[in-house]
C-alpha cells in the first residue's frame, strides 16, 4: 500500500452488499476508479458473510460494521478492533476504517477517544475514514472548513 500509488474509497454500504443487483452495481462503478484499497461501513446485515473478494480486490479485515479489501493484501497488517474499526498497516501509512455508534453520544465519545489513543501510536501518516454518525455544526464551517472559528454570523 505506497502512499503514491494509493487510490481510496470509503463508502457506507447500508448493509447491501450480498445484495446480488447492489453487488453488480457497486463493483461496475468502482471497476474505473482502480481502487487499492476499498473501506466499507455496514457492508452486510449481521449475520450474514462478508465477502472474500470484491471487484479483483482481497479482503484484509472485517467485523460485522467495518470491512476492507485492498489490491495487496500481502504488503500490510492488520488489526480487527472493537470500536469497531479494521486498522491496515504498511511501512509507509496507516489507514483506519470506523463505524462509529449511531445511538449514543456517550458511546461514541469513547470510541473516539479508545481509537484516538490507538492511532498517536503510529510514527506515520494516518488516514481515518468511516462513518462517524455526527451531524456537522455551525462552528465546523460551511465544509468542515472553519479551523478555530466558533462564532460563525
Amino acid at each position: 500500500m505506497p502512499e503514491a500509488g494509493l487510490r481510496l474509497i470509503s463508502i457506507n454500504l447500508k448493509k447491501r452488499l450480498n445484495n446480488p443487483h447492489s453487488r453488480r452495481v457497486l463493483i461496475k462503478w468502482m471497476s474505473p476508479l482502480n481502487a487499492t484499497v476499498f473501506a466499507a461501513q455496514e457492508p452486510v446485515a449481521a449475520g450474514q458473510e462478508i465477502p472474500c473478494e470484491l471487484g479483483g480486490l482481497h479482503r484484509a479485515g472485517r467485523n460485522q460494521n467495518v470491512a476492507c479489501w485492498v489490491a495487496h493484501p500481502d504488503r500490510l497488517s492488520v488489526s480487527v478492533l472493537s470500536i469497531p474499526a479494521v486498522i491496515l498497516e504498511s511501512d509507509e501509512l496507516v489507514i483506519c476504517n470506523t463505524y462509529l455508534s449511531s445511538y449514543s453520544s456517550a458511546k461514541r465519545a469513547s470510541q473516539i477517544h479508545e481509537l484516538r489513543s490507538r492511532l498517536l501510536c503510529y510514527n506515520k501518516r494516518v488516514i481515518v475514514v468511516g462513518d462517524f454518525n455526527s451531524a456537522p455544526l455551525a462552528t465546523d464551517g460551511r465544509y468542515g472548513d472553519a479551523g478555530p472559528v466558533r462564532n460563525l454570523v
